[in-house]
This record gives structure tokens, C-alpha cells and sequence, in this order.
């Protein structure tokens, strides 16, 4: 049995780890566009970081999922197509979660856009139709996610988290089909000036949803971006 004492070292810690990964991400993030919030970070969203995803999964892990309450013990982890996926993996792997296999593909002109959710029982899959792209205006999309089934509590990833758009797509397809999902992301935009603001995370966390960011972007100052370690308190 953990001691109290090795548990507070271990947070503690986490905290450390966290802190580091805050401002190593801050070294490595470049500002492609302020004005609209546009920020690349290579070894997230391009050549993934084998060793960020490491530790973004035991900080996850460590100062969030076991901190859930037991109604809130998530089945499978899904990565929401395409970005999520790697995410999904490390915390796979960390947690011993089963992953479930997500994709997605865009909707072609003269196909239905209207928004659904369906389980498909004979493939075991849920499809989530008429997701509209953040990253390419007037893209529409379905999201295809196998194994996970109505009834059951699921972790959702994604690399990172802006408008919140995606992850209220999520949440309407999952109430119609009686999942309850968890919300973790690598990073979260945090821009209250960029045009539209990017305060997708902070609205959710506001509105108590199960939701957790390893880093959050601020602000960006004189072609730069400040990334922290902190979380929204509520």
C-alpha cells in the first residue's frame, strides 16, 4: 500500500515534471499567426515526441485520471481523428486502457452534412456525422470509432484543444448513445484576443466536465507564446 508520503512525493513530483514539459513545449512553439491564434509545435502536431507523450500520459495519469471519482473509471481510450491518436496510445499503454481505433473522412459535396450519431452494432462502432473542421473552413467530416459501445465511459484525446468545438460535437454524439466521456488533452489554447477565441478548455472546465489540459498557452507576446503549467481553477 502507497504511504501517504510516497503519494505526496510522487504528486509533487508530477508537478515537477509538468512545470519542465511547460517550458520545454514554450522553447519549441512557433507563431505562425497571432492575430488568429496559430501556433505549431513541431514534436506535438507534425514529428511527434516520443518522450513528450511519455510524460504527458504519467502527468495525466497521475494528477488527473486517479484523481476521478469511481463512477468516472473510463473503459477505453479513443484519440479523436487524426490528431489525438498518438495521445491515445501513450496513455493506452500508460493506464493499460484498451484502445479503440478512430478515423475519420470528409463528407463530399452532395452527401449528407446534417449532424448524427449512430452505433452500428454489427461492426461495433460508433459514427459521428457533420463535424465541421476547425483547421479548414467549410470541411465537413465523419468520425468512425470502433470499439466503444453505448452504455460505457470512455477517455477522449486530442493534441489540442481551441474553440472546443470538437469536444461539443463529442459530447451531443455521446449523450444520444449514453457514453459518458472523459476529456484530456496534450495542450490547450487559452487566447481570449485571437479572432475567434480560442477558449474552448476554460469553457468546459467552467462548466465542471470531466476535463483535463498537461499545458495551457496564455498568451502570445512580441511573436512569442507563453505556456504554463497551471490549471484553470474553478
Amino acid at each position: 500500500m502507497v504511504s501517504l508520503i510516497e503519494s505526496n512525493y510522487r504528486v509533487q513530483e508530477l508537478n515537477s515534471m509538468r512545470s519542465n514539459l511547460a517550458q520545454y513545449i514554450e522553447s519549441k512553439a512557433e507563431v505562425k499567426d497571432a492575430k488568429i491564434g496559430y501556433v505549431s509545435i513541431e514534436e506535438i502536431n507534425h514529428r511527434v515526441s516520443s518522450k513528450i507523450l511519455k510524460s504527458a500520459a504519467e502527468i495525466t495519469k497521475g494528477l488527473f485520471l486517479n484523481k476521478l471519482s469511481s463512477d468516472l473509471n473510463p473503459e477505453v481510450v479513443i484519440g479523436v481523428p487524426n490528431r489525438g491518436k498518438e495521445f491515445a496510445t501513450a496513455l493506452g499503454l500508460e493506464t493499460g486502457l484498451p484502445i479503440g481505433i478512430s478515423d475519420r473522412s470528409e463528407i463530399k459535396e452532395g452527401e449528407s452534412r446534417e449532424f448524427r450519431a449512430d452505433y452500428l452494432e454489427e461492426d461495433d462502432m460508433v459514427v459521428i456525422n457533420g463535424i465541421p473542421s476547425f483547421t479548414q473552413p467549410g470541411k465537413f467530416f465523419t468520425h468512425k470509432i470502433r470499439g466503444l459501445k453505448p452504455g460505457s465511459t470512455v477517455l477522449v484525446t486530442d493534441d489540442f484543444s481551441a474553440t472546443g468545438s470538437v469536444t461539443e460535437y463529442y459530447i451531443k454524439a455521446f449523450e444520444q448513445l449514453g457514453i459518458t466521456p472523459i476529456f484530456v488533452y496534450l495542450v490547450a489554447k487559452d487566447f481570449n484576443d485571437s479572432h475567434p477565441p480560442q477558449q474552448g478548455y476554460r469553457k468546459n472546465k467552467e462548466k465542471g466536465l470531466p476535463v483535463f489540459a498537461v499545458v495551457r498557452l496564455t498568451k502570445i507576446e512580441d511573436g512569442h507564446v507563453k505556456v504554463t503549467s497551471e490549471d484553470i481553477t474553478v
